[in-house]
């Protein structure tokens, strides 16, 4: 191992011994918890068992927009050795996060906010026996950046995290996905920091609402200020089919799989488990493609979350139907670039995703630090 590299630095400076694991594979992303399973009620004013036709409210609108504002948190992370600690050993992990914003005046958007860091996240039994483990971190987190400066990279360590060895009763957790959480959690973090500004300074509203790639769910945070997502909506273009509901409240893949095109489902409310302190959620259905065009029933269908600040909030039917139409304009007709999930997507989200990542240094380099 090149002395000036990082996991040489780590190796020193914790007392650990690399097992010299050489891996360019991605660890792979946790399975979404579906914090929110507990179908409650219908969460819409007009109430009936059939789909929501909007092919012609959305022709309507065309032209005008509400959708102006786009967030995405993406992360890229990778077990990068195997350190043995009191003979036994323990994942050693590193990531590159992103969390941006992007604001749309007219038909141009751009970037309004954003954070980027490298993030390095230890056993703590790495760092058991320092008697300040704060002090320790920042003492590791200068020399590990220091060593970055005597290779001549311009790029430096944001911060060094630590994870959980202690046994749990989640035995589907292992240490691997704890280190991982522990890099998802801070990207999560940062997502909603950026949704709490632009609240807070009063830019959303009717007319300027965010939209949020991925769930709302931030199943590691419990103190989360409801009143800051009133005008917020995730995207979700990657959801479990056996987890839909029909609006009888049973689960029934076969409700999504046949909604027709430009049509939308009944939202319902779903609680989250009681870990998110009860939250609640109004959740429905789109299609923004035909079926017959896309690789299966449930490609060019998309879940949208609003979060319900008030625990008896009914939203007007007429609202879901027109933050649906609008977020029908937003669809691509043809597949851009190289993308499988362009059938689920919309460009203003595809937009900014891409942007997030751009600011990704590569694959390469970033292993090549280490």
């Amino acid at each position: 191992m090149t002395h000036n590299r990082l996991l040489h630095v780590i190796e020193q400076e914790t007392h650990g011994r690399s097992c010299n694991l050489s891996s360019d594979e991605e660890s792979p992303q946790m399975i979404n918890s579906n914090s929110f399973s507990v179908w409650e009620k219908m969460a819409e004013s007009q109430i009936n068992n059939k789909y929501i036709n909007l092919s012609s409210l959305y022709l309507e609108i065309s032209g005008e927009q509400i959708l102006n504002y786009f967030i995405d948190g993406t992360k890229s992370v990778y077990k990068i050795d195997e350190f043995i600690y009191s003979q036994n050993i323990y994942p050693i992990m590193a990531g590159q996060i992103g969390a941006v914003c992007c604001k749309r005046v007219n038909d141009n958007l751009s970037r309004f906010m954003s954070k980027h860091e490298i993030i390095i996240v230890l056993p703590d039994v790495a760092i058991a026996n320092r008697v300040d483990k704060k002090i320790f971190i920042q003492a590791l987190t200068k020399k590990l950046n220091d060593s970055l400066a005597s290779l001549n990279q311009n790029f430096s360590i944001s911060a060094v995290l630590k994870y959980s060895t202690a046994k749990s009763s989640n035995l589907s957790q292992n240490l691997e996905s704890r280190g991982r959480t522990k890099i998802e959690a801070r990207t999560m973090s940062y997502e909603i920091k950026l949704t709490e500004y632009l609240s807070q300074k009063k830019l959303l509203n009717h007319k300027n609402y965010l939209i949020k790639s991925g769930s709302l769910e931030y199943i590691f945070t419990k103190n989360l200020n409801l009143n800051n997502y009133r005008y917020v909506i995730g995207i979700v273009k990657n959801f479990r089919p056996e987890s839909c509901i029909n609006p009888s409240g049973s689960r029934d893949s076969s409700y999504i799989a046949e909604l027709p095109l430009y049509h939308r489902t009944q939202a319902a409310i779903f609680t989250s488990s009681q870990k998110l302190g009860s939250r609640k959620m109004a959740v429905w259905y789109l299609r923004l493609h035909d079926k017959r065009r896309t690789n299966s029933a449930f490609d060019g269908v998309i879940k949208l979350e609003r979060l319900l600040a008030d625990n008896d909030e009914i939203i007007n039917s007429s609202e879901l139907n027109k933050i649906s139409a609008y977020i029908l304009n937003e669809r691509s007709p043809v597949q851009y670039a190289k993308n499988s999930k362009w059938a689920s997507d919309i460009y203003p989200v595809y937009l900014t995703e891409r942007f997030a990542k751009s600011k990704y240094i590569s694959k390469e380099s970033f292993l090549h630090i280490f």
